[in-house]
């Protein structure tokens, strides 16, 4: 396939591991046709502006190309009804946390849009790209999909915690660090967004603490002349769009887009980040920089979303906190003792990445492309995926068998205890007395009848 056409997408429009997988390809691979499918119109213009080659999403020009495209790398949903039967799917991802998604989630929890996304992933993905083999068999779980098609390569976006040019990304941001002592970013992760609502507690203030005060979190970040950046999630309703607080600045994702910039190409000129059950921070941890949790609605999080082992430690390399003082301290403790955390921060980025800490996009590319093996290992793991649904289908089947031998077996039991619970009343009790009175009175009847028979024929 010397002419391999190739389609990238993402949320937001040229961002996350689809960015990263892009430009590496772009100066290894540029033997392919590469394109990006954007939805939005300013993005359109934008990436055209910067000489990338890319098509707006259902437009005619799109319509047409897609039919000519061989592989496509997606991190979200993007393209997924649209795919064809002689064409590749390759799931990058966006985030590895500890919120429940998927089929780890309880079905009165999935929303519409879960329940049709997963169907999509599990029918029309041929790889699926994870950090670790944690995150592996976690993905084999959450997706139901066979685990040979699952490869834990790492995930590209990594590369870029490491870029040189992160002051100089946030500035172009219109976010000066220069004159600053340290930097504070927070996190949050979205709670009322893509058909769900109220995951956790809806906060209206700038920090999601118990006993909140603003003035004392201006006061605390003015007299250390720390700076904190927030950072909403892209999928979040309800955010601020700007804050009067000194010291404290809103981060916009659309300023972002503008400047073509990704988180990951920002956060290594953090000191700290707050975050709470968001996956944002875990690539920060890699650089061996301190984070922190605001954990002020884990209980109503965990009932309404869940959190995976019901454990927030296994996920939390850092301190939880709840109200401002508990902030105070934390901050201090994680910025001046390297040591504070220290372990559990190695001990994390172990267990979520492995070795994929760098060089990701490459280890990703070159295992799909040299040689041109994803054209070979993907036709036959979709054969492999084809069985893995039959299987998944006769499993179902087995399941809903089960499911109805149990509620006849507890329905036996049901009867078999209401009548342990008859036979126990003092009503059948008498009942039973009556019953062997009854017995033994017509056995006594036939046996005088039969003496009086033999008595009488003794008697002739």
């Amino acid at each position: 396939m010397k002419n391999c056409s190739i389609f990238f997408a993402s949320h937001p429009d040229y961002s996350g591991n689809a960015k990263a997988i892009y430009e590496y390809m772009k100066s290894k691979y540029d033997q392919y046709d590469l394109s990006w499918v954007v939805y939005d119109d300013k993005n359109f213009d934008l990436l055209n502006s910067h000489g990338i080659k890319c098509y707006k999403y259902m437009s005619d020009e799109f319509n047409k190309k897609f039919k000519t495209v061989d592989i496509v790398f997606f991190t979200h949903d993007e393209l997924l009804s649209l795919k064809r039967s002689n064409q590749k799917y390759v799931y990058l991802g966006h985030g590895n946390s500890g919120k429940k998604a998927g089929r780890l989630l309880d079905e009165e929890n999935l929303a519409p849009q879960d329940k049709s996304y997963l169907e999509m992933i599990k029918n029309n993905v041929d790889y699926m790209v994870c950090s670790s083999e944690l995150w592996k068999y976690l993905y084999h779980t959450l997706f139901e999909i066979d685990s040979s098609c699952i490869l834990p390569l790492g995930t590209a976006r990594t590369d870029y915690i490491y870029s040189k040019e992160s002051k100089e990304n946030l500035l172009k941001c219109g976010i000066d660090i220069s004159n600053y002592k340290k930097v504070l970013m927070y996190l949050p992760t979205f709670r009322n967004g893509l058909g769900r609502k109220n995951d956790g507690i809806d906060s209206k203030e700038i920090l999601n603490l118990e006993d909140y005060d603003e003035k004392e979190l201006e006061n605390f970040l003015v007299s250390n002349n720390y700076l904190l950046i927030i950072k909403y999630h892209p999928y979040e309703l309800n955010k601020r769009n700007a804050t009067n607080l000194k010291n404290t600045v809103i981060l916009d994702d659309s300023v972002m887009s503008e400047n073509l910039i990704t988180l990951t190409e920002i956060i290594g000129s953090m000191d700290l980040i707050v975050a709470d059950y968001s996956s944002a921070f875990s690539d920060f941890v890699i650089l061996n920089k301190p984070v922190c949790f605001l954990d002020r609605d884990i209980e109503v999080y965990k009932k309404n979303r869940g959190i995976i082992f019901d454990d927030m430690d296994f996920w939390s390399p850092g301190p939880y906190i709840k109200n401002i003082n508990e902030f105070k301290n934390e901050i201090d403790k994680l910025l001046y003792d390297e040591n504070y955390y220290k372990k559990e921060r190695q001990e994390y980025v172990k267990m979520i990445f492995g070795n994929n800490t760098k060089n990701c996009a490459k280890n990703v590319t070159d295992y799909l492309f040299k040689n041109k093996n994803i054209f070979k290992e993907v036709s036959d793991n979709s054969e492999v995926r084809k069985v893995y649904n039959e299987n998944l289908k006769l499993k179902e089947q087995l399941s809903e068998i089960e499911e109805a031998n149990a509620n006849l077996c507890y329905e036996n039991n049901m009867i078999s205890a209401e009548l342990n619970l008859v036979k126990s009343s003092k009503g059948w009790k008498m009942l039973e007395k009556l019953r062997k009175f009854v017995r033994k009175f017509k056995k006594n009847w036939y046996m005088n009848i039969f003496r009086l028979f033999k008595n009488y024929y003794e008697y002739l």
